[in-house]
């Protein structure tokens, strides 16, 4: 919903704060900053796979992707490990271990396949790979579009756009 502008319903409207410091860490390429604002996310919404962690973890793959191409890997990695150990007591078992392998770039075959379409410029097969992300589960194929695209641009799309001139002159 961020992505298109929107504020996602309660309960994860109160992840909002949280999602705009992380876009903010990962668009100034502060992987500590990134770590320690990501944090609240784990855990957060119902299901098998929390939102949170599918929107960090693959916002995190997809951030160790552009690292990898373009320098600072080491600081992701580390600030990617320290979200993985804390995974455990943050959200359920299965959840932590899904997070783990996102971060270790072992992935969704989708999410895998968009990264290396956007890489190769490839709008077709993005946009295929991108249409059958989102098709995982009930969210959380959506969860990692949204998380990818962070993770890529460090932007939260038209929410972003919407909302940036509400803090602007204020000081916050």
């Amino acid at each position: 919903m961020l992505l298109a502008g929107e504020t996602p319903p309660f309960p994860l409207d109160a992840a909002v704060p949280h999602v705009s410091a992380f876009a903010a860490a990962i668009a100034a390429g502060d992987a500590d900053a990134a770590a320690r604002t990501a944090h609240p996310l784990l855990g957060l919404g119902p299901g098998l796979t929390p939102s949170g962690d599918d929107f960090a973890g693959a916002a995190l793959c997809a951030r160790l992707f552009v690292a990898r191409a373009e320098g600072g890997l080491a600081a992701w990695r580390t600030a990617a490990a320290r979200l993985a150990a804390a995974a455990p007591t943050r959200t359920n078992e299965v959840s932590a271990a899904l997070f783990g392998d996102l971060i270790a770039g072992e992935t969704y075959a989708p999410l895998a396949a968009l990264l290396r379409a956007l890489a190769a410029g490839d709008r077709h097969d993005a946009l295929g790979a991108a249409r059958t992300l989102a098709a995982i589960g009930h969210s959380s194929g959506w969860d990692m579009l949204a998380g990818c695209a962070l993770g890529l641009t460090g932007g939260l799309g038209a929410y972003g756009r919407r909302h940036e001139n509400d803090h602007a002159g204020s000081g916050g």
